[in-house]
């Protein structure tokens, strides 16, 4: 794995893991007006970065990740002050927030890279097993992405409609707080739904991704007649997490 995109996938796994996994809620809602949250969270970027990337391309490269962690946090808090000032457009800002994350990581990596030299013990030991360190880390990014980080982007995506219960009973059912589904359940749906979905795609199974929308719409499909509005919510949600889904498809 010599080479800068074996050097990008270690910094995106670092990426998404800081961003995602080891940031608590809490934290990412007080980091825009705390700045010692702000600094946590850059710290715990930072301390990640710098330990993968040590432990798979050695000390030569530790400047990456403490450049990426500057730009981090100087992003971060630009993000804060307009999250706080537009509050109306959350996603488009976690979205552009996002970006410029990754696009950081590329230059980074572009600039400072020099004919990088993955692990040559790591790289031994995986190939007693016949393990490609790259497609490896491939399907480890993959599945780091599609868990939680496509769970908040589809979440915060529907959170910027304004949707309402068309019907009066749907209604009545939220307001009153009774149980409508499993706890949680649509969220687990949907992990297994673009993990599925990408298994498939890596396959060439095109078809039978039709097949899983089809299952997963009949399961609501009473609820969908009923209620139009929910018709809408519910096909907009699945349509975003397909979008998230093709990408890393065609790019992993």
């Amino acid at each position: 794995m010599n080479s800068a995109r074996g050097l990008m996938l270690i910094m995106l796994i670092s990426h998404f893991l800081g961003d995602y996994y080891l940031q608590t809620n809490k934290m990412a809602a007080s980091k825009a007006d705390k700045p010692k949250d702000l600094l946590l969270h850059t710290i715990i970027h930072l301390m990640l970065g710098v330990a993968l990337l040590y432990i798979t391309y050695g000390a030569d490269l530790l400047i990456i990740p403490l450049i990426v962690s500057v730009v981090h946090i100087v992003i971060d808090f630009i993000k804060g002050k307009f999250s706080l000032k537009y509050q109306n457009a959350v996603f488009k800002i976690y979205a552009l927030d996002q970006l410029l994350h990754i696009i950081s990581i590329v230059v980074a990596i572009y600039v400072f890279s020099n004919n990088p030299v993955f692990n040559t013990d790591i790289t031994n030991l995986l190939s007693k097993f016949s393990i490609d360190p790259v497609s490896l880390n491939e399907k480890l990014l993959v599945i780091i992405i599609l868990i939680k980080p496509a769970s908040i982007s589809v979440s915060l995506f529907l959170e910027s409609f304004n949707f309402k219960y068309l019907n009066a009973e749907s209604e009545s059912i939220a307001e009153k707080g009774e149980s409508v589904g499993l706890k949680n359940a649509g969220s687990t749906i949907g992990i297994l739904e673009r993990l599925i979905i990408y298994s498939l795609a890596a396959v060439g199974q095109y078809a039978a991704i039709g097949f899983i929308l089809t299952a997963k719409s009949i399961t609501r499909y009473e609820k969908i007649s009923k209620d139009p509005a929910f018709g809408e919510y519910y096909l907009m949600g699945t349509l975003f997490s397909l979008l998230l889904v093709i990408p890393v498809a065609l790019i992993l």
